[in-house]
């Protein structure tokens, strides 16, 4: 995938770069390109629309200078917002703490805080350009690109760097 075009020193707010086969990932599925327009889904033409950001909702990529194609009637939408993510986040990472004893499925301790930077996985093997590191959830351990099982590991998180991921109690892997 050729690299953007798009020119922003800092990453927009709401918005990450799609992953390596050119999709969104989840709860980024609002999709922007170099024509400055940003594509919902259920809007047309949004399955042909090659991505350069995703954004988490329509109102971000407003903030970021795009705007809405032409034959798409109505307002922005703040659905899905990061604002709104880390506050639901938030809520049921202590509903989950509160009903598991602090355990997750696999009997690990969860983290002390809530998990920072980072994206979901989408049940296949990569991450956004932007959350490079992989969170494996089975053994909490966290993979770098060029690592050992970086490519076969398939993330439950996609970090920033290993940094979020130690805070969120993920650890290397062992050798």
């Amino acid at each position: 995938m050729a690299e953007s075009i798009l020119d922003f020193t800092e990453m927009p707010q709401g918005a990450v770069s799609p992953r390596s086969n050119g999709e969104c990932p989840r709860g980024h599925r609002v999709k922007g390109n170099q024509s400055m327009i940003y594509h919902s889904e259920g809007f047309p033409n949004y399955t042909q629309t090659i991505a350069e950001l995703c954004f988490d909702c329509e109102k971000n990529a407003l903030a970021a200078g795009f705007r809405r194609p032409e034959n798409v009637e109505g307002a922005a939408s703040d659905k899905g917002c990061i604002s709104d993510h880390d506050a639901e986040e938030a809520r049921l990472m202590k509903l989950a703490i509160e009903q598991s004893g602090g355990k997750t499925k696999s009997g690990k301790d969860l983290p002390k805080k809530s998990v920072p930077a980072y994206v979901s996985g989408e049940g296949d093997n990569t991450c956004p350009r932007t959350h490079p590191v992989k969170g494996n959830e089975s053994s909490y351990f966290w993979h770098v690109p060029g690592g050992a099982y970086y490519k076969m590991t398939i993330p439950e998180f996609c970090f920033k760097t290993v940094k979020d991921a130690e805070e969120a109690g993920f650890t290397a892997p062992s050798r």
